[in-house]
C-alpha cells in the first residue's frame, strides 16, 4: 500500500520528537573562519592557477573589460558577516553570472509553480556544460534535459520566464539586494550571436515537446542568454546564494525581526519555496561543476557536500546550508570551464567552513595532493588546446597561463605542435621553460631562463626556474 503524503508527514514528525534542535546558526567566527585563513587560501589557490579565459564568448575575453590579474575570495554567514581576500574589491568588481544563474533560474521556475519533472531530470551525466542527451536524436527515452544546471536544463527553465524577463530580473534584484541590477548588453549580444549550440539545444527541446513553437524556442533561448549576462558584484552574487543557505529566507527581513532565542528558520520569511531550495541544492551536488564534479566530490568528501556552481566568467559559489556561502572569482578556466583558482580555493574553503567533527574522516594531505596531480594531468590536453586556440587568434598573453610540465606533456605527445608552441612568447628556440626536442643528430639545448609568460609565479610575478627531466 502506498503511503500518503499525510502519513509520511506524521511519520517524520514522530521521528523528530526528542531530536535536539539548534535554534541559531553558527557565525564564521564560531566555525573558526578568520581573515588569516582566507588569505592563506587565496595565496595557495593563486599559486596553483592556470588555464585560459572563456574563448567562445568574445566579450569574456576582451582585455578592455576582463582583467586576469584580479581575483576575489569571499565568505559570508547568515548573520551578515563577510570575510574576503584577494586583490579585487568584492563590492566593486563587476562580473556576469553566466552559469551561476542556472540554479537560481530553476528556483524562479519552481516559484512560479512549474513542476520540477517538467523542467529536467536529476541525473549525473558527467557531460560538459553545453552537452546533454537531449541533443542525441537516437536517445528516444529522453523527454527532458538530464539535469537542471547544464545549458539544456537552464533553457528549459527559461521557458517559464516567457516574455516576462523584467519580472525575473526583479527577482534577481531582490535576491542580490541591488534594485539597479541589469543585463550587460555587450555580453548578451556576444553570446547570443555565437550560441549556435544553445540554439540547437533549444530546438531539440522543441523536438521533445518541452518547447511548443519557434516563438517559444526564441524566448527560452533569449531568456537563458539574458540571465547569464546579468552583471553583479561578488558580494551581490554571494548574497543571492545566502538565500539558499538560509532555506529560502529573505535574510534582511529575518535578521531585522529576529530576537535572540527564537528559532532562526521561519518559513514566513521565505521568498523561494523550501522544496525548490532542496532541489536546487541537489542539482548542484549532482552536476554543478560538470566534468569536475566527480573529483571534487572525492576531494571534499567528509568535509561537507559540494553544493557548488561554476560559470565561465570565472565565478564559483559554494553553499553551506545552515551556515553561509563562499565565492571565488578568477578568469583562468580548465578544460571543463571551471576556474582553476576557484577549484583549489573551494577544496580549502570546504575544509575551513565544515563543522567540527570528533572523527574527521578526510583524505590525507598526501592523497589529496596526489589526486589533484592526477586530475591536472588529465586536464592538461584540453586546457593546452584552449590556450593554443587563443594563441592562433592572437589574444594577449595575459588571457592564458600554463605550467611548464603541461607544455612538456603536450610536446611529448604532439611534436607537430612545436612550431606553434615556440610562438607562445619564445625566442631563439626557447620553448617555455622546457627542454626542446631537436631533430635526430643534433644536440638538445637546455633552457636556462624560461620566459616569464608561462612560468611567472602569480603572487610575486618573479620568474621561477623550472628543472625539467631530460631524456
Amino acid at each position: 500500500m502506498t503511503q500518503t503524503k499525510s502519513d509520511l508527514g506524521n511519520t517524520i514528525r514522530k521521528l523528530q520528537r526528542g531530536k535536539p534542535q539548534i535554534t541559531e546558526p553558527a557565525t564564521l567566527r564560531d566555525t573558526g573562519v578568520t581573515q588569516g585563513k582566507i588569505k592563506l587560501i587565496d595565496r595557495f589557490a593563486w599559486e596553483h592557477a592556470y588555464g585560459a579565459t572563456a574563448a567562445y564568448i568574445l566579450a569574456l575575453i576582451d582585455p578592455r573589460t576582463i582583467n586576469p590579474a584580479i581575483r576575489v575570495t569571499l565568505v559570508g554567514d547568515l548573520w551578515g558577516n563577510v570575510i574576503s581576500a584577494g586583490n579585487g574589491s568584492f563590492d566593486s568588481v563587476k562580473v556576469s553570472f553566466q552559469s551561476t544563474i542556472k540554479h537560481i533560474t530553476l528556483l524562479y521556475a519552481l516559484k512560479l509553480g512549474e513542476l520540477p519533472e517538467e523542467i529536467s531530470g536529476v541525473a549525473q551525466t558527467n557531460k560538459a556544460f553545453n552537452d546533454d542527451r537531449v541533443l542525441d536524436p537516437a536517445a528516444t527515452d529522453v523527454e527532458r534535459p538530464d539535469n537542471a544546471v547544464n545549458n539544456a536544463g537552464a533553457i528549459s527553465s527559461g521557458r517559464v520566464i516567457g516574455k516576462n524577463f523584467d519580472r525575473f530580473l526583479d527577482f534577481i534584484r531582490t535576491l542580490t539586494g541591488n534594485p539597479k541590477l541589469a543585463v550587460d548588453e555587450t555580453i548578451f549580444k556576444s553570446e547570443f550571436d555565437s550560441g549556435f549550440n544553445n540554439f540547437a539545444i533549444s530546438y531539440r527541446l522543441a523536438a521533445k515537446g518541452r518547447l511548443l513553437s519557434h516563438e517559444e524556442v526564441l524566448d527560452a533561448y533569449t531568456n537563458y542568454i539574458r540571465a547569464c549576462s546579468i552583471v553583479a558584484t561578488p558580494k551581490e552574487i554571494l548574497k543571492a546564494n545566502l538565500v539558499l543557505a538560509a532555506g529560502g529566507m529573505d535574510l534582511d527581513r529575518r535578521l531585522n525581526d529576529y530576537k535572540s532565542g527564537q528559532q532562526f528558520y521561519d518559513s514566513r520569511y521565505c521568498i523561494v519555496p523550501s522544496d525548490g531550495v532542496v532541489r536546487a541544492d541537489n542539482a548542484l551536488n549532482v552536476a554543478g561543476l560538470y566534468l569536475y564534479q566527480g573529483i571534487m566530490n572525492l576531494l571534499v568528501s567528509g568535509a561537507r557536500a559540494t553544493t557548488m556552481k561554476s560559470g565561465v566568467s570565472g565565478v564559483q559559489v559554494a553553499i553551506q546550508p545552515g551556515l553561509g556561502a563562499a565565492l571565488t572569482y578568477h578568469v583562468w578556466l580548465d578544460a571543463a570551464g571551471n576556474s582553476t583558482y576557484g577549484n583549489v580555493a573551494h577544496i580549502l574553503l570546504n575544509e575551513v567552513m565544515a563543522g567540527p567533527s570528533p572523527v574527521p574522516v578526510r583524505l590525507s594531505s598526501v592523497e589529496l595532493e596526489r589526486a589533484l596531480a592526477i586530475q591536472e594531468a588529465k586536464d592538461t590536453p584540453g586546457t593546452v588546446a584552449k590556450v593554443l586556440e587563443l594563441v592562433r587568434k592572437g589574444h594577449p598573453s595575459n588571457m592564458y597561463h600554463l605550467k611548464p610540465h603541461m607544455i612538456q606533456a603536450m610536446v611529448d605527445k604532439h611534436l607537430q605542435e612545436l612550431k606553434l608552441l615556440r610562438s607562445i612568447g619564445t625566442k631563439d628556440g626557447e620553448l617555455n621553460g622546457v627542454r626542446q626536442i631537436c631533430p635526430k643528430g643534433q644536440s638538445d639545448r637546455e633552457i636556462v631562463k624560461p620566459p616569464a609568460k608561462f612560468t611567472r609565479g602569480p603572487k610575486t610575478d618573479q620568474v621561477r626556474r623550472t628543472k625539467v627531466r631530460t631524456r
